[in-house]
């Protein structure tokens, strides 16, 4: 997502919302105070064999791009390994993800490789595989200049659904999540880039939460975090509003 600015005044990206289940992408005029859907172009035909339920991150105005990953295959109804571009609404494929994934997390975090110089890398965090039935801790890595997938350091926690964002070139947060049964995390994991390291943080949220969105501001140094899902109990009886798998 982009910012929520007047778009006949702004050099910014505008809000900018996906319908996961068709790949359709609607942008925020603020002035008519409703939502535009935008033209993909698909010259390679690639949005017949979308996956649903995918996940996105923006990877900055340098950029005008978007990094598409994950979700169910609508044919086999399994989930993909899949991974996209949407670059100035151009739909290309890139390489495939290590392992297939839904219900996980995206962040981008910026590598400085010389002066004036950065390249996003694109991190895939835990979430939830089909194919074993459980939850994930794995994490991997996309490189935008390399354009190849990595494995990095596992989580300590696996988690399905949390929030996650990047603070400057150094750190990614991960709040939330849930088990694949019913217990939902307050916990806060922080991964060092440089030491290859996730460490879980004194810090907790004031509740469990999954499906929640992060997002940083003021120069990186406060960190918001909106909507979520929690666990409710009534009758004695734990009812999770949850995902279905």
């Amino acid at each position: 997502m982009g910012r929520i600015l007047d778009n006949s005044r702004s050099t910014y990206h505008p809000l900018t919302i996906f319908n996961t289940s068709t790949l359709q992408l609607f942008e925020y005029q603020e002035k008519l105070q409703s939502f535009k859907q935008l033209t993909i172009k698909d010259d390679s035909n690639l949005m017949t064999k979308f996956p649903k339920n995918f996940k996105s991150v923006y990877l900055g105005n340098e950029y005008e791009t978007y990094f598409i990953a994950g979700g169910i295959n609508p044919k086999s109804n399994k989930a993909s390994k899949s991974a996209y571009l949407l670059e100035k609404n151009q739909l290309t494929q890139v390489r495939d993800m290590r392992m297939s994934r839904i219900n996980f997390a995206m962040a981008t975090l910026k590598e400085s490789k010389r002066i004036s110089h950065q390249v996003v890398n694109v991190y895939c965090i835990g979430g939830y595989s089909v194919k074993e039935g459980r939850a994930m801790k794995e994490v991997e890595m996309y490189s935008m200049e390399t354009k190849e997938w990595m494995n990095v350091a596992e989580m300590n926690i696996a988690r399905i659904n949390p929030g996650a964002c990047s603070t400057g070139q150094r750190f990614i947060y991960v709040f939330g999540g849930r088990s694949q049964g019913e217990e939902f995390y307050d916990t806060i994991e922080r991964y060092n880039v440089e030491l290859n390291i996730w460490s879980v943080l004194r810090v907790t949220m004031p509740i469990g939460l999954c499906n929640l969105y992060c997002f940083t501001f003021l120069k990186e140094d406060r960190i918001v975090i909106l909507g979520g899902l929690k666990k409710k109990v009534m009758k004695n009886k734990i009812q999770a509003a949850i995902d279905a798998h």
